[in-house]
């Protein structure tokens, strides 16, 4: 099997904790040959621990070691000229997400991919975990019948004061875990949005940049899509609620904090069909009909059989040319609804803080 030589730059938060221990578990396929940073201590810290050569100048690195893939973790306004430098010195470019600070720098990049025909995907895990996936085999199995609303929350109470708290840098929740859960909504109705809206507000953090954001959405066939991204929760509520016209999904916390989803829906063969009357004195002052509703409960537990592991899906693009896992266009696409959301909330009024 060919192994892809891989360098990766940024050795923050994901750098670290994600791409590098993602490389080196696939020993077989990828051979992590160097790391770039700003920091000396942190490229110090790769060479003691990894024994790979550490940079601080990505032009460098890449005339010295030519590595088939390069990976880029830094922060977000740093991504078009990381990754187009890459890409200009004969590299294919595996990116974090956000892809860009906006669309427009989004588009860019891809234009570099392109007018240098090398490859580019971005790193976008949230389509590709065990609980989008079962979440989709549930709503594909029929049981919900016609899925017509998708709520997910991302909640926390959270007083960010790094460079994600800044705008400048391309911080804030749109950009955070904005694009995760828009990618993943998408991922799974496999529709485009005929119209969204959005609110976004600072709330507890200490920069400029949104910790408090809704993203409202409706596909071309009807369905709604809520996001939920609130850093400003004490409490918070289900991850998920996926509703249907048999019935309903809700995620929660099952036995030693598992995560589960708790399903409640009922055979529409099994129950007579109802039929609207027009007559004005309803039946028994009820708000409802007499039929009761067979209903059926199910708890199912995460399973962890559902995930796609996204570095073996990189290895394939790279290295043994399938299709990319996440195209291109599907990015450009999380990215412009991105640019529609914010420009959405910034015609509405502001928190006070």
């Amino acid at each position: 099997m060919e192994k892809l030589n891989i360098a990766v730059v940024g050795l923050g938060r994901i750098g670290w904790d994600t791409h590098i221990p993602e490389i080196l578990a696939r020993a077989d396929r990828f051979k992590l040959v160097a790391v770039v940073d700003a920091s000396a201590d942190r490229i110090e810290e790769a060479k003691e621990k990894y024994g790979v050569s550490g940079y601080v100048d990505l032009e460098q690195m890449i005339l010295t070691h030519r590595p088939d893939v390069v990976v880029i973790a830094t922060p977000t306004h740093m991504h078009y000229d990381h990754a187009c430098l890459a890409l200009k010195m004969g590299c294919d470019v595996f990116l974090e997400k956000p892809m860009a600070s906006d669309y427009e720098t989004a588009c860019a990049i891809a234009e570099c991919a392109k007018a240098t025909g090398r490859k580019l995907m971005v790193f976008q895990p949230h389509r590709a975990s065990a609980e989008a996936n079962q979440l989709l085999s549930i709503m594909e199995s029929g049981k919900l019948g016609k899925v017509f609303s998708i709520y997910a929350a991302r909640s926390a109470y959270s007083r960010r004061s790094d460079w994600q708290a800044l705008r400048k840098f391309g911080g804030g929740m749109l950009n955070n875990y904005g694009p995760h859960y828009v990618d993943t909504m998408l991922y799974m109705v496999k529709e485009k949005i005929a119209r969204c809206f959005c609110t976004a507000n600072v709330v507890a953090s200490g920069g400029d940049a949104e910790d408090v954001v809704r993203i409202l959405m409706q596909t071309q066939s009807g369905v709604t899509l809520d996001i939920d991204i609130n850093q400003a929760a004490a409490l918070t509520g289900p991850s998920w609620l996926i509703c249907g016209q048999y019935g309903t999904l809700r995620s929660e916390k099952g036995p030693d904090d598992k995560q589960q989803f708790r399903i409640r829906y009922y055979d529409p063969n099994a129950i007579p069909k109802i039929q609207a009357s027009d007559a004005l004195a309803a039946k028994n002052r009820s708000y409802d009909n007499d039929v009761a509703i067979p209903w059926i409960e199910e708890v199912v537990p995460l399973d962890k059989r559902f995930e796609i592991p996204f570095y073996d899906k990189l290895y394939g693009y790279f290295a043994l040319g399938e299709e990319p896992f996440l195209p291109i266009d599907e990015t450009l696409y999380v990215m412009k609804l991105i640019r529609d959301c914010r420009e959405s909330s910034e015609q509405g009024p502001k928190f006070e803080k």
